[in-house]
């Protein structure tokens, strides 16, 4: 943030800033969360300022996902609560660690798929037993079936174009949140052109 600038401006900035070229806002709450009490407020303060306006969604990247206990608290921490139009999730616990999310009917839950960073390979590139899908694509075909209310969305990063294509083909009518573009260089024509099918154009 430029010096002198507090949390709250520098956010409400960017919201005016590009507000004419976007539909969605998308905050990491452990960012925000790092400035302790200030970045709760300021988080809460951009939701007021995006419901304030009625044409924009509130896309929480906090990648929850933890035991069901645990992720109901979250579930209801961050629709209830904060009043997310949409969250990320982590699945790598199983499905009875995201049904709360899925509960909602009128919220959004975007299940990490393959994410951004160079070392998402490691993990969600390995096979599947049984199986000629890497991780990430069970990911995406499990992630289906968990979704109750068609809200489901998946995360594939900007930086693997491929994957994007081959996580477009097993869900052909799910949205996808394409993080990595900006500082982790991804490719986003080709990510583009890698989630777009017939339905989407």
């Amino acid at each position: 943030m430029p010096a002198g600038v507090g949390l709250d401006e520098f956010l409400r900035g960017i919201v005016e800033a590009t507000q004419d070229i976007v539909c969605c806002f998308k905050p990491q709450i452990r960012v925000l969360r790092s400035a302790r009490l200030t970045g709760l407020t300021s988080l809460r303060s951009l939701l007021g300022v995006l419901r304030g306006a009625e044409r924009f969604l509130f896309l929480v990247d906090a990648k929850r996902g933890d035991v069901p206990a645990t992720a109901q608290a979250y579930a209801r921490a961050l629709f209830d609560d904060l009043g997310a139009d949409a969250v990320t999730v982590n699945p790598y616990l199983g499905g009875d660690s995201l049904a709360p999310f899925f509960e909602y009917a009128d919220r959004g839950v975007f299940v990490l798929c393959k994410t951004s960073n160079a070392g998402a390979g490691e993990i969600q590139d390995l096979p599947v037993s049984g199986s000629s899908d890497a991780l990430y694509l069970h990911v995406a075909r499990r992630a289906l079936q968990w979704d109750r209310h068609g809200t489901l969305g998946l995360v594939v990063g900007a930086t693997y174009p491929s994957d994007i294509a081959r996580v477009r083909a097993v869900a052909p009518g799910v949205p996808i949140l394409v993080p990595g573009v900006g500082a982790q260089a991804g490719d986003p024509e080709g990510a583009v052109a890698a989630a777009v099918d017939g339905r989407w154009r």
